[in-house]
């Protein structure tokens, strides 16, 4: 039987798949350039290439002549070392890159109030058949407005004691400080006048009273080492710096203590000085600067041209909230753009809070204050979301030859229980005169 011969050439079939082949190799140099960048460049050798499709051909065509049942030659495989159809010109690891930061805005509030101070009356409606005082249901109905911040404020201008020394009018029971805290309150200003009425032992008293109660106190120091320290504290992931500042000291706190004490003791307002205490609290990583001010004149209704430059010097030094308390009405509030973009507020007076040595409409009107701020930490700024105020007034009521007071919100849609119909008539209408007046610019009013 006759051996059968191979077909001679190379079908088309054959031609479609060598091609295909080239194809496959120079796409896949393309992508793998792609994916892996110019770090690794794919060449292919046009010489190596041909070489190992001839080789291919010969394997699968054969030559003429060659009958199927002979061996091929054998071929030598490659190894990594010799040429091959791919050349890798280079392979390096892709570069490393800084993962992307991440900006997320913190957000924190800040509750502040005016002044308290316990004259005699206010004094005695606190006390007890224990002879102990008790204040705790005078801030009961505005305990909700009045806590629940990352920090809530309130001006002392009195000194505390537990009664061992005695009581006056800028000397209250201990007790005041656990009711203050019941409310809400948990940063006690005692920047003010009337700090050293009773020498620096009454304002160590104080301060001893506060701290006892976990509550944290500003303005007032012990030592010069305690006065020269800016502390820095973090609130909400915020740094948040803290300064008050008084503009003077009473007669009774100037005899009652040393020159050298109140250098210390107290920070007397200098434009100057300030300008230095902000910045030391930048240098220090302040982010955010709150100004504490207790300035003008009792019987101030508006800010006076004094307070309003002292505001213009400590937004030009950098302060970016600034709380006034002294007048005993509530002042404007506005919110002022300054050149280096920044957004400032700033409520000239917040008014009394707690007093009892007038019935003035105008005086036992104050204010709770709320701001609700957000830093934004890609652009370093502060910026002021949906802050509110409520304006609040003092009610006393006459029990058995007693007075009895409370601080109720001047807005409530209902009348407090023992308050008559015409003093609720005049609260309304006080709330109206203020909301009026201070409007919604700067912070929305609140009734309740």
């Amino acid at each position: 039987m006759k051996k059968k011969k191979r077909r001679r050439g190379i079908s088309a079939g054959t031609w479609i798949t060598l091609a295909m082949l080239v194809a496959v190799l120079g796409l896949s140099s393309f992508v793998f350039t792609r994916l892996m960048g110019q770090e690794a460049a794919i060449s292919l050798n046009p010489g190596v290439v041909s070489e190992t499709l001839t080789e291919i051909i010969r394997e699968i065509g054969g030559t003429g002549g060659e009958e199927a049942e002979q061996t091929p030659e054998p071929t030598a495989i490659a190894t990594p070392t010799q040429s091959s159809a791919i050349q890798i010109a280079s392979l390096q690891a892709p570069l490393e890159t800084e993962a992307p930061t991440l900006y997320m805005n913190s957000e924190l509030s800040i509750v502040a109030t005016g002044q308290v101070s316990l004259g005699a009356e206010l004094r005695n409606s606190g006390k007890q058949a224990t002879d102990l005082y008790d204040y705790s249901t005078i801030f009961s109905p505005i305990a909700g407005a009045a806590g629940g911040a990352d920090l809530s404020i309130v001006t002392l201008r009195s000194t505390l004691d537990d009664g061992s020394s005695g009581y006056d009018d800028y000397c209250a029971p201990a007790t005041l400080a656990t009711a203050l805290k019941e409310a809400g309150f948990n940063l006690i200003n005692l920047g003010t006048d009337r700090i050293l009425d009773h020498g620096l032992n009454g304002l160590a008293i104080t301060r001893n009273v506060l701290e006892q109660r976990s509550l944290s106190s500003a303005g007032a120091y012990l030592s010069q080492q305690e006065a020269d320290t800016r502390s820095v504290v973090t609130v909400s992931d915020v740094k948040i710096g803290l300064l008050s500042y008084t503009m003077s000291l009473s007669g009774v706190g100037q005899n009652a203590s040393s020159e050298e004490e109140r250098a210390f003791a107290v920070r007397l307002y200098d434009a100057e000085k300030a300008a230095q205490d902000i910045a030391a609290l930048r240098e220090e990583g302040a982010q955010i600067v709150i100004v504490l001010a207790h300035w003008g004149k009792r019987g101030d209704t508006e800010p006076s041209k004094t307070t309003l430059e002292q505001a213009d010097e400590l937004v030009q030094a950098g302060a970016d909230i600034i709380l006034g308390t002294g007048p005993t009405n509530v002042h404007a509030m506005e919110k002022r753009q300054t050149e280096d973009g920044r957004t400032v507020f700033i409520a000239y007076s917040l008014g009394n809070f707690l007093i009892d040595d007038s019935r003035e409409t105008d005086d036992i009107t104050g204010v709770i204050l709320r701001l609700n701020l957000e830093w934004d930490s890609r652009q370093e700024r502060l910026l002021f979301a949906d802050s509110w105020y409520m304006p609040t007034w003092i009610m006393r009521l006459r029990e058995d030859n007693t007075s009895r007071y409370s601080i109720v919100p001047a807005g409530s849609s209902v009348t407090p229980e023992g308050m008559t119909d015409s003093i609720y008539v005049n609260m309304k209408k006080s709330y109206q005169s203020m909301t009026e007046r201070l409007g919604s610019e700067a912070a929305s009013p609140k009734a309740e």
